[in-house]
């Protein structure tokens, strides 16, 4: 019969409850603004987020959004754009101060323009909530892997 034995490494993924504790008691800072609401709302649900914890960590993260045009008619008009929203961050240690990891992602996404004004700005509406959503779901693996050290 074959003896298996363990590699080490914990999974950051599941049920692992002290991870999870760790992940749970991240206070997130984001900017006072709509991207800002649903980007902490969207992280916190992914992390269990329990404002009721004692908060190890504060996130600290800032969105800047960029546009760009793409397709570019003869005419010169904009016919499809490039959002682009790039999350710098810095997670702190609360017990010290200290910076335990900080570097921003970046995340982009299109929209094309119509001959609706309401469209196009629904279009973009959805193009901004999408790639923050995005950028919020690649945010729990990061902080996981950080507070695991």
């Amino acid at each position: 019969m074959a003896v298996l034995t363990s590699c080490g490494l914990t999974p950051i993924h599941g049920n692992n409850s002290t991870y999870n504790h760790k992940l749970s008691s991240i206070a997130i800072n984001t900017p006072h603004s709509r991207q800002g609401q649903l980007f902490s709302q969207t992280l916190s649900d992914l992390i269990d987020n329990n404002t009721s914890t004692n908060t190890l960590y504060r996130l600290e993260v800032s969105l800047d959004t960029d546009e760009v045009g793409l397709a570019i008619q003869s005419d010169r008009t904009v016919t499809r754009f490039r959002t682009i929203i790039t999350a710098n961050y810095k997670l702190i240690d609360t017990a010290n101060q200290s910076i335990i990891r900080q570097g921003s992602l970046k995340r982009e996404n299109g929209y094309d323009k119509t001959d609706s004004e309401y469209a196009t700005y629904i279009a973009k509406q959805q193009a901004i909530e999408n790639t923050i959503t995005a950028l919020a779901r690649d945010f729990r693996p990061l902080l996981a892997s950080a507070v695991a050290q």
